[in-house]
């Protein structure tokens, strides 16, 4: 399984979208959540399926409202 770290702070847009919802989840390219993160439902959204592969410098396209 992979993921990636991105730090909002260093994207303009991002920082914009992003720097009052620290730490922003997506999971599979979809928002699982931010503020804090939720072990068990973050266990949940990842087991048993299969990961969608990440293209090389993926980012969000939806701010979380």
């Amino acid at each position: 399984m992979g993921w990636q770290a991105i730090d909002v702070d260093t994207d303009e847009d991002l920082r914009a979208a992003y720097t009052d919802h620290v730490p922003v989840v997506f999971t599979d390219g979809e928002l699982h959540g931010y503020w804090f993160v939720d072990a068990d439902k973050l266990k949940q959204a990842l087991d048993g399926r299969q990961p969608r592969p990440m293209e090389d410098g993926w980012r969000p396209s939806r701010h979380p409202d």
